[in-house]
């Protein structure tokens, strides 16, 4: 898995502008989905630890727009922006539709108050709902690519036998 990384970026260290506009389609994408499993991130209902194994439709983990594509398109967001891997949360097909299309500012901290605060951590979502606005969008892509880029990097040195 770290191999297509190194091809792409001729290193194994993430820095967050390398996620600005990559999607589901990036092999950046499966390394954030191990690296957040690998730091305990957990279904925001069911409270389920991320798996590959997981079985039937209720289950299966799917990848989840944090801020959702319908609001962001209303806005005019640009779809390599809206589908950016920043903007993504993994969790159970059944979470995903109770969600639906409901602004982060409002589903988030539900999320954080029956779930407790590391639902959210887990996944390196900020619980502070100023800046969970969808006026607040980019500088939230901002602060998450860092905090993925940490986290990615965190996972590629304990994988890969390096140091940060």
């Amino acid at each position: 898995m770290l191999e297509p990384v190194r091809r792409q970026f001729g290193r194994l260290h993430i820095e967050p502008a390398d996620l600005a506009g990559r999607g589901a389609n990036s092999p950046l994408f499966s390394l954030a989905y191990l690296a957040l499993k690998d730091g305990g991130a957990k279904d925001w209902f069911s409270g389920l630890g991320l798996s590959l194994t997981h079985q039937g439709k209720l289950h299966f983990i799917q990848w989840h727009h944090i801020f959702p594509k319908s609001l962001l398109k209303e806005r005019s967001y640009e779809t390599g922006e809206i589908n950016e891997i920043a903007n993504m949360a993994f969790i159970t097909g059944q979470t995903n539709r109770r969600i639906s299309n409901k602004e982060p500012a409002v589903y988030l901290p539900e999320i954080a108050k029956a779930q407790g605060s590391i639902a959210l951590s887990s996944q390196l979502v900020p619980e502070d709902p100023s800046v969970l606005k969808l006026e607040d969008y980019r500088p939230f892509l901002i602060n998450r690519r860092t905090a993925l880029a940490e986290r990615m990097n965190s996972f590629i040195s304990k994988r890969a036998g390096l140091t940060s």
